[in-house]
């Protein structure tokens, strides 16, 4: 039996005029949530201690238009979190009580810079941004672990991550860079019908070879459902916006590429907790071509994610994932929005554009041979 999902092409078109909606309704209810229990220090309370309640919620409050509320949580994570090398830590021997965030060791500091770059906030951006530099490999990526840890290597998220930092911060050739390492990345594959091999080494050589009980940190398998899909939307969504501001076609197809290999892996990708990433690089490469069959995989990703939202909130049984992932998850719908507007738009133009130059060339005409 073929476990692979299949896109169909005579499926019922999405009204987005449904969809959109939706996914803002569902991105407020974590708002709302959040800010009923954001206090004047802009933390969450005295029990929610761990940089990983906090290091999204900047982001999703300015894609809420909230930024003032942004920064109350920023001025905490300065107050609480950073440290005087410009990282930023739950304690001064902790990173986060979440092991990923210590195996991805800048990936929370990432989310902050970002928002801090977007409100202006130089008293944390300038050695924030100064602390992730030193991981930056050049043409060789960016390093995954702690800048101490050997052997050194470099992996597509956090490549990706980097990357969208020094794009909007206009920092074009670094973010190009990042962008060729992503193309090659791909492209060197051994066996995508297998599977993506997520990290390489300094000499940029595929790591293929890892420890069984990390592989899903290593490996992102076709065959096996439940699998890591955000360390490959990420890039996807990247590239979009590099080609976006680059124009460059390698970009774009590239970004393609990564998705269209998310979506040739086990049908479990549609109704996956770690899918919401794809969801957000589809609606990206959407808003590029129309494809309905893109707009079908934000559909499909988002329907699971929206009818698993319990009180506003995801994953609620642990507080750390659930502010967390919420924030993250409200951040990609309110994006998704924009991008499908963004289309929407697009195509209105477009047909007032066509509209146009149908009333000028009738003009023309009638003036050519009155009656």
């Amino acid at each position: 039996m073929n476990n692979r999902p299949l896109l169909n092409n005579n499926e019922p078109k999405i009204d987005t005029d449904k969809l959109c909606p939706s996914l803002s309704d569902s991105a407020n209810k974590v708002v709302r949530f959040l800010t009923s229990k954001l206090q004047k220090d802009g933390s969450y309370g005295e029990d929610v201690k761990d940089i990983a309640c906090y290091f999204k919620s900047p982001m999703m409050f300015i894609a809420a238009n909230e930024p003032q509320k942004a920064r109350a949580v920023l001025s905490y994570i300065k107050k609480t979190f950073m440290c005087t090398d410009g990282d930023f830590k739950t304690e001064s021997h902790l990173k986060s009580a979440n092991s990923a965030y210590i195996e991805y060791w800048t990936y929370t500091n990432g989310w902050i810079i970002r928002a801090v770059n977007q409100l202006s906030i130089k008293e944390i951006g300038s050695a924030g941004y100064q602390y992730l530099s030193q991981y930056d490999m050049g043409n060789a990526g960016f390093l995954t672990n702690e800048i101490h840890n050997t052997p050194q290597m470099t992996d597509v998220l956090s490549v990706a991550h980097y990357g969208l930092i020094n794009l909007e911060s206009d920092q074009l050739e670094t973010a190009i860079t990042l962008g060729n390492y992503l193309c090659e990345a791909i492209h060197n594959q051994p066996h995508l019908e297998n599977g993506f091999y997520l990290r390489l080494d300094k000499e940029k050589n595929i790591i293929c070879n890892f420890p069984k009980e990390k592989a899903p940190f290593y490996f992102v398998s076709t065959k096996e459902p439940n699998q890591l899909h955000f360390m490959i939307g990420y890039p996807a969504a990247y590239l979009v916006m590099l080609y976006k501001k680059t124009n460059n076609p390698s970009f774009f197809n590239a970004a393609k590429s990564y998705l269209d290999f998310s979506l040739s892996c086990d049908k479990s990708v549609y109704e996956c907790n770690f899918s919401h990433k794809i969801a957000w690089a589809a609606s990206l490469i959407y808003e590029c071509t129309g494809d309905d069959k893109y707009l079908s995989v934000v559909n499909k990703i988002t329907t699971y994610f929206i009818a698993n939202q319990k009180d506003g909130m995801w994953f609620s049984d642990d507080i750390t994932s659930s502010y967390d992932q919420s924030a993250e998850i409200a951040c990609w719908f309110l994006d998704i929005v924009n991008n499908i507007n963004s289309f929407k738009k697009k195509v209105m133009l477009e047909e007032q554009k066509d509209i146009f130059r149908i009333r000028t060339n009738i003009q023309t005409n009638l003036h050519s041979n009155p009656i």
